[in-house]
């Protein structure tokens, strides 16, 4: 028998119906869930579109980004009780989630604690990794090519803090490595074609949707 869930089911499940529904699908990175001892992470691509804001999120506000996926979803498609009620419905049902709006790292986290933390040491933590990624994604762009060694020296942190921001950004892919060890650097990859809806991309979008999608969702509505 499988053990229960600390957290509610519904909390995950509207979190990661959000970010299938929601996501930037021009950004060409995966929907990433990172479980660890004291949070589960779940950090979609794409930080919030035009205006929109966490605190408007909170409130029930959205902007369809993507709506012709949006359309398959309310067909049935996925768990799915209304736009814009998701994210307000995961944290009625679980107090503990912090919502980051990561516009440098194109990225949009939800972290899901387990238990309350006190959230000077969590704020600090989560706005140190993103001002390190910032540092660097501005240290690329005004320098294409930059060496990890320069980049040491010019944000003056450590080679293993330069190493771990480095990783992130590349797993991430918004930036990539391009020539010899000896002559090559770090360049910016990932370019922003806009939040417009997908449109033209519809098949692409659906396609990488159905992916994501775990088959069982697709056994209980189809069978």
């Amino acid at each position: 028998m499988p053990g229960e869930s600390e957290i509610p089911r519904i909390v995950f499940e509207e979190i990661i119906v959000n970010a299938l529904v929601h996501r930037n699908y021009f950004v060409d990175a995966p929907i990433r869930i990172l479980i660890f001892d004291d949070r589960v992470e779940v950090i979609s691509p794409g930080s919030l579109p035009n205006h929109l804001t966490v605190e408007k999120i909170l409130a029930g506000n959205t902007n369809i980004r993507n709506p012709i996926i949006a359309s398959y979803v309310a067909r049935g498609l996925l768990p799915y009780w209304g736009l814009g009620s998701g994210i307000r419905r995961a944290q009625s049902a679980w107090q503990n989630i912090k919502f980051i709006n990561d516009k440098v790292g194109v990225q949009f986290r939800v972290v899901i604690y387990k238990e309350p933390l006190e959230h000077d040491s969590v704020d600090k933590g989560i706005n140190e990794a993103i001002n390190g990624d910032e540092a660097i994604n501005e240290a690329i762009k005004s320098q294409p090519g930059i060496k990890k060694v320069d980049l040491v020296e010019l944000l003056k942190k450590g080679k293993a803090t330069i190493e771990r921001h480095i990783a992130d950004l590349k797993q991430r892919g918004v930036i990539e490595y391009r020539g010899s060890k000896k002559t090559g650097g770090y360049y910016l990859k990932w370019i922003l074609r806009g939040t417009d809806p997908i449109g033209g991309v519809e098949s692409g979008g659906v396609a990488r949707l159905r992916q994501a999608i775990p088959a069982r969702w697709f056994c209980e509505k189809q069978g």
